[in-house]
């Protein structure tokens, strides 16, 4: 199955996929006659085993924290945002597992509801939510029929020319830096990269702090779960570049930087049936981070499993 629904207010409206309404705020708990949180949820339609759950939230007002939950009927929570320590990990009889920005359903779910808690005196404002299911695994993802592109030239940045140990590590961070290079006032990637750490698991790579990131930019975006390369054309086409979490075996992606990997970020702005346009930041130097890739081997290595990407509101 797939599924998708978006949320979002006035803010949200230059998202480049449809929203379906805005988010209905239940006031949470009180401390000091000060509202502490507000709460929202998403109900679910029946998710199959085999199945990925990815929630997003961003909001370009600044906001002390927010967190996911899934209910059904236990109760499986991800890693709050911004974390000091990883989630609880979960029950090994629960119908889900969490994996730090999304869950991974291993029995039917017939009823669940996610819960959005965000820290905040008033109701959230300027803010984006996302919620998408698919298969964890397609054995064929589907090919585009045809031409897209954002019609961008972003500057390319390589995360191995980054000083320090780091490197090797700054994948989503670099790929996000040079995602809003277009932008009139773009992002450093040192800049990138600091709001990119998470303290709890000391990795860059956790997508929320990503989408976070680029809305204290003015940004809106979101993780998404994707398989269809229409909506990949919809974001393309309204000139925004895609942020891609690619996997694949040795030889598999041919004139890629890395040999393989189990988890890589790359910036996609354009693609045809027989190559995409990638910058890839994995690259040695800036010089080699724009390239071009098969169609066919590029879709296995984005959309066979999870297939996640981020996705931006355009900007100026």
């Amino acid at each position: 199955m797939q599924f998708s629904t978006r949320l979002g207010d006035t803010a949200a409206a230059s998202y480049p996929l449809p929203l379906h309404g805005e988010a209905l705020w239940q006031e949470g708990e009180r401390h000091q006659e000060s509202t502490l949180t507000w709460k929202t949820s998403i109900e679910l339609p029946a998710v199959p085993f085999g199945h990925i759950i990815v929630p997003s939230f961003a909001s370009t007002r600044e906001y002390a924290g927010h967190a996911f939950t899934l209910i059904e009927p236990v109760v499986c929570g991800l890693q709050e945002v911004p974390a000091v320590k990883p989630a609880p990990a979960a029950d090994t009889n629960s119908p889900v597992t969490a994996h730090i920005d999304c869950w991974h359903t291993r029995a039917r779910l017939r009823s669940a509801v996610v819960q959005l808690t965000v820290e905040s005196p008033e109701p959230p404002e300027a803010y984006l939510i996302t919620l998408t299911i698919r298969p964890l695994n397609v054995l064929r993802p589907a090919m585009p029929t045809s031409s897209i592109g954002c019609g961008r030239a972003l500057t390319p940045v390589s995360q191995m020319t980054y000083e320090g140990d780091i490197r090797g590590r700054i994948c989503s961070p670099t790929a996000l830096t040079m995602a809003l290079s277009y932008l009139d006032d773009p992002p450093s990637l040192q800049s990138i990269v600091e709001a990119c750490y998470d303290p709890a698991t000391k990795a860059y790579g956790a997508w929320p702090l990503a989408i976070s990131a680029a809305a204290g930019r003015g940004i809106l975006g979101a993780v998404e779960a994707v398989t269809s390369w229409d909506e990949i054309g919809d974001v393309l086409s309204a000139g925004s570049p895609i942020v891609c979490s690619i996997r694949f075996r040795t030889g598999s992606l041919r004139g890629a930087p890395l040999r393989q990997t189990a988890g890589h970020l790359v910036v996609l702005t354009s693609a045809d049936r027989e190559e995409v346009e990638v910058y890839d930041p994995a690259a040695e130097n800036d010089e080699q981070v724009l390239r071009r890739y098969n169609t066919r081997e590029f879709s296995r290595a984005w959309l066979a499993r999870r297939g996640a990407a981020y996705f931006f509101a355009p900007g100026n």
